[in-house]
């Protein structure tokens, strides 16, 4: 990971910039799936996935999700900064709910020639990701997220770590 110096009171600033990949870099078709106890079914976009409680009984299931499939389209907006940042040598991570993170590098590495790295969030909190960064010595922190909960999360560690400057950006 690149260290990145500059001439500030408090020395070596390690920066880090986070996306997100659904519904942030890119529009898929993929649903999660909520199962209930009784058998019944329920398809969720990805939006309805970053907001939804599970219910006694019910579980989610990601299978659509083991792969990036064809319909699959760049967000141009957020797809340019992001290569921005690659391309001026910054830190670059993906971080990702979903539990295949190969899915996401192999169509970064076949469609784009992008390899960074992709990290799964799984059942942690994006935000305990983040933290775990802070604690790494990250003490310039961009987080980009189309879940309002996610940036709520990590906009709770400004008060938490005054000293480390972090950026969230809600995507719409």
């Amino acid at each position: 990971m690149k260290l990145v110096k500059e001439s500030l009171n408090e020395g070596i600033v390690k920066k880090l910039k986070i996306f997100d990949f659904d519904d942030t870099l890119v529009k898929s078709d993929a649903k999660v799936y909520v199962i209930k106890e009784n058998g019944e079914i329920i398809p969720l976009s990805t939006q309805e996935y970053a907001n939804y409680k599970l219910k006694p009984g019910e579980e989610f299931d990601f299978t659509e999700f083991k792969k990036v499939d064809n319909n699959t389209e760049i967000i141009d907006k957020q797809f340019e900064f992001f290569k921005n940042a690659l391309q001026n040598n910054e830190e670059v991570v993906i971080l990702t709910a979903r539990e295949e993170s190969s899915a996401v590098s192999d169509y970064l590495k076949n469609n784009f020639n992008i390899d960074i790295p992709v990290i799964s969030s799984g059942m942690e909190s994006k935000a305990s990701w983040v933290e775990k960064q802070i604690k790494n010595g990250y003490t310039d922190i961009f987080f980009m997220d189309d879940a309002q909960e996610h940036i709520n999360d990590v906009n709770m560690l400004k008060f938490k770590y005054p000293k480390v400057r972090i950026k969230t950006e809600l995507v719409k």
